[in-house]
């Protein structure tokens, strides 16, 4: 089997899984996977309880079945169900405690204020790795993957994140990045480094729906937060 038949019979199965919990068009869901299978940077937000979790579930499955996954949960959630349905492939959790004391070890301004890694670098990665951050909370969980990107060769971030809509998700993620010390210009920088799309899950009649994605980029990260 080729990789790229696996990949696509992969994708298919989870759009089916997908599609299970979360009613939304076709097209959105397929422009999600294309951006997985891309090797894209995923945010997914909702508020609590609407089902970011199984789609973020869902989506590290379709990240390939040697690449290495590692979890960076406060109270874990994905990792035990992934672990338990793929117990030979590379997962491993990345506790809080020990995410928090990596960051010690590097200097944040240099992190904030480097560009991403070249195309080169990240073709050329030593091991391509997807990181599954469970929820962006505070500065650990921000910066976290901004040192992954930048120091572990080619990674892709999947994350998930609570607030009501893009707006409240940059201010969010823009303050945890202010408590560790960034400038303005530097905080919302870095926050349009964390992710190339944006998915908004919301609850209607009952139903869970992807009602909103979008590209990201440092021009509409700027809007976005113009509007405090």
């Amino acid at each position: 089997m080729t990789d790229n038949t696996y990949y696509l019979n992969m994708a298919k199965n989870v759009l089916m899984e997908i599609k299970k919990s979360v009613v939304g068009k076709d097209e959105v869901i397929c422009k999600i996977m294309m951006a997985i299978l891309a090797r894209g940077h995923v945010l997914i937000e909702d508020i609590p309880g609407v089902g970011k979790t199984t789609i973020l579930h869902e989506l590290l499955k379709c990240t390939g079945e040697v690449t290495p996954i590692n979890i960076l949960e406060n109270m874990p959630e994905i990792f035990p169900k992934l672990k338990e349905e793929y117990p030979n492939r590379s997962i491993v959790n990345i506790g809080y405690e020990e995410a928090k004391s990596k960051i010690k070890f590097w200097d944040t301004n240099y992190v904030l204020q480097k560009e991403e890694p070249s195309v080169t670098r990240s073709v050329l990665g030593v091991t391509r790795l997807v990181l599954g951050v469970g929820e962006i909370h505070d500065y650990v969980t921000a910066i976290y993957p901004l040192i992954a990107k930048q120091f572990y060769g080619s990674v892709q971030v999947i994350f998930s994140h609570h607030a009501m809509n893009a707006h409240d998700m940059v201010t969010s993620i823009k303050n945890c990045l202010l408590e560790r010390g960034a400038s303005l210009d530097e905080a919302i920088a870095a926050t349009a480094k964390l992710f190339d799309v944006y998915v908004h899950v919301d609850k209607i009649d009952g139903s869970f729906c992807i009602t909103e994605i979008d590209s990201v980029n440092l021009q509409n990260i700027r809007e976005l937060n113009a509007g405090n």
